[in-house]
């Protein structure tokens, strides 16, 4: 049941990160990457005290479509910072960004877990996401008008096509 949840989860993930796209071209950058991930919060903490199962797995799937679903624009957003050369390495720190995290929490979730509490670890992991909206935000928020005036145009990207670049 659980491997099931798991490939839902990925491929509904997959659909939803190609609608994030399209959001973050209506509603910004930083918008599509801060709303989505405070939604994700919420979900995240709702997740240990779900009645069952079922309940529990379809918030998991919910708050992975949200929250992981938004990764294509914080990957815009950080390259859109950086200079065409940098983009690379600055892609790389980023995929570090995500996944030092992602190496550390089953651990010390884990380590939680076995002391006997299935709700910290879900608790925990909340804040520590919280605060890196809040962070996120405040540190980077000035920046996204930078990001955003360096997007293509609709027409712009119309006369590249056309001109065969």
């Amino acid at each position: 049941m659980i491997g099931s949840v798991f490939g839902l989860t990925f491929f509904l993930t997959g659909l939803f990160s190609l609608m994030m796209g399209k959001l973050a071209d209506r509603l910004g950058l930083m918008r599509s990457i801060v709303w989505p991930r405070l939604l994700g919060v919420a979900m995240l903490i709702a997740i240990p005290f779900m009645p069952n199962f079922t309940a529990a797995a379809i918030l998991y799937v919910a708050r992975s479509m949200v929250n992981r679903g938004s990764l294509g624009a914080r990957q815009a957003f950080s390259l859109g910072l950086v200079r065409g050369h940098r983009r690379g390495f600055a892609s790389s720190l980023n995929a570090v960004s995500w996944n030092v995290p992602a190496a550390v929490g089953p651990a010390l979730g884990g380590w939680l877990i076995g002391l006997g509490s299935l709700t910290w670890p879900f608790v925990l992991a909340a804040g520590l996401q919280l605060a890196y909206s809040i962070l996120f935000l405040t540190v980077m928020g000035g920046y996204e008008s930078e990001t955003e005036l360096r997007r293509p145009t609709e027409s712009t990207a119309k006369a590249v096509r056309r001109h065969g670049g």
